[in-house]
């Protein structure tokens, strides 16, 4: 019988100090880091957006192109980055050279059939020389039929398909039996938690959270938001509205501040470790990953003398996202 993972999936908002979170957990016996950020799931045709096309919104032929797309995105996803190659994610590498053949084996297991056909969306996608060629032919009488692929599935089996491609994606990536719970950085929209939930055995999700000053700051840096403080404070403002929208009462989902992470370590670490139905036995290796100091140096960011030439920026953040601000 095969193992299943508890999937400890760590959402951020981009630059919301996440990634301090995953660090802690990769201290924790019977842990495991997946090894990079888990794009599978939310990013554009993604498992989501599969679901959307072959369950929730299903129109024939729209369930041929999500197919085709999500294996699009798997073979960016599961494809090495190098100095001279197309991007990837290196995911095969993470799961010990299982990525793509359970990917294949999801895929054909979501297709009822498959067939010989074409129609009008296949021609979306196409270059000039791509459109031209078909002309040619077409008028020499060359077939330009492709594979085409028919699913139809209710949500009780695209569920059920989906729940064991992630627990065997999660089992391909440990080393180690002793391994229970596997880390999935940003693994799920924070804006759809409660959907994302059904595509795991077992999951728990730990949403961070930061003050927008300093999530201004860091974001524009990293350029993972609007410079612009006009566009950010829109940005952020339907940001909030939308993930508190989709927040419900569960065991299932904590909310943390980044700053408590620092400010109030202790207790957050209690919190935490209560939250995942651990002790602090668990805390096996204490700051081999976790760096204290540099998730010191991360909030109050616009006290810094570097930050000062945003001032004007940070007293529009004051003036319409107070309510926000998490208190020192």
């Amino acid at each position: 019988m095969t193992k299943k993972y508890n999937a400890i999936v760590v959402l951020g908002f981009g630059s919301t100090g996440s990634s301090a979170v995953v660090d802690l957990l990769r201290e924790f016996e019977t842990y495991k880091s997946f090894g990079t950020e888990f794009r599978l799931i939310k990013d554009p045709d993604g498992i989501m957006d599969l679901e959307d096309a072959l369950v929730n919104n299903w129109i024939i032929k729209k369930d041929d192109t999500a197919i085709k797309r999500f294996k699009k995105l798997t073979d960016i996803l599961g494809r090495e980055t190098s100095k001279f190659s197309s991007f990837g994610k290196n995911y095969n590498k993470y799961c010990k050279g299982n990525f793509f053949n359970l990917t294949e084996k999801y895929i054909n297991r979501l297709v009822d059939f498959s067939y010989e056909g074409s129609w009008i969306g296949n021609d979306y996608s196409m270059n000039w020389f791509d459109n031209i060629l078909k002309k040619l032919k077409r008028k020499i009488g060359i077939k330009r039929d492709k594979i085409m692929f028919f699913s139809c599935l209710s949500k009780k089996k695209f569920y059920s398909l989906t729940k064991d491609y992630l627990n065997k994606i999660m089992k391909s990536c440990v080393d180690n039996s002793n391994v229970d719970n596997i880390i999935l950085d940003q693994a799920v929209s924070p804006f759809s938690i409660k959907r994302a939930l059904k595509y795991f055995y077992s999951c728990k999700i730990i949403l961070v959270h930061r003050d927008p000053r300093d999530h201004y700051l860091e974001g524009r840096n990293r350029r993972f938001i609007p410079s612009d403080i006009e566009k950010f404070i829109k940005w952020y403002k339907n940001m909030k509205m939308k993930s508190q929208h989709d927040q419900f009462s569960s065991t299932k989902i904590l909310n943390i501040n980044f700053e408590d992470l620092v400010l109030n370590y202790k207790e957050t670490f209690n919190i935490i470790l209560n939250f995942l139905g651990e002790d602090k036995k668990i805390h096996i290796e204490k700051g081999k990953h976790f760096d204290y100091e540099r998730a010191c140096n991360g909030i109050k960011l616009w006290e810094k003398k570097i930050n000062l030439k945003y001032k004007q920026q940070i007293s529009k953040i004051y003036t319409n996202l107070s309510e926000y601000f998490f208190e020192f």
